[in-house]
């Protein structure tokens, strides 16, 4: 309802009445729950993208990438404080994140190409492990360091 100003349609009052149950503040996003799940979700995530990639099923292990990549802007906009756009994670990005964090999530990207691919899985996660250490600061996080040097290690297994 906030969205619009003023509703010049609305002879009956019924379209007042219904966007006024979805008026309001936003949520707040930058919770310890939701680093958290993102930590979580991006950590499982991770590990079936790898394991499949080593399989040599190259178009899954692109597809689960994809699905990463939207918990590491979440997770790079919880690091920056900036979850204006918590649901449409790639809107404005070029404007509302760091520059240095956006060079590294470029970084994250493959064409479905067997090279180009592990390297995107090793820069997704030494992003999001920068990031953890970031927010760590702020949140009792359940994925440690330790886990996700582990991660890192098993690239090279």
């Amino acid at each position: 309802y906030s969205l619009f100003k003023t509703l010049q349609q609305n002879q009956t009052g019924q379209l007042e009445n219904y966007l006024s149950e979805i008026s309001g503040a936003r949520p707040n996003r930058l919770t310890e729950e939701n680093a958290n799940f993102l930590l979580c979700n991006f950590s499982n995530l991770w590990l079936m993208g790898i394991n499949v990639l080593k399989r040599g099923e190259y178009a899954r292990s692109l597809e689960l990438l994809s699905q990463l990549q939207k918990n590491t802007l979440q997770l790079i906009r919880m690091a920056e404080k900036n979850a204006d756009n918590w649901l449409n994670m790639s809107k404005n990005l070029e404007k509302e994140i760091s520059l240095e964090n956006y060079k590294k999530f470029a970084k994250t990207t493959a064409r479905l190409d067997k090279v180009e691919l592990f390297e995107a899985y090793k820069n997704s996660l030494l992003l999001v492990m920068d990031l953890q250490s970031h927010l760590i600061e702020q949140y009792n996080l359940k994925v440690t360091h330790d886990i996700l040097e582990r991660l890192l290690n098993y690239i090279s297994e």
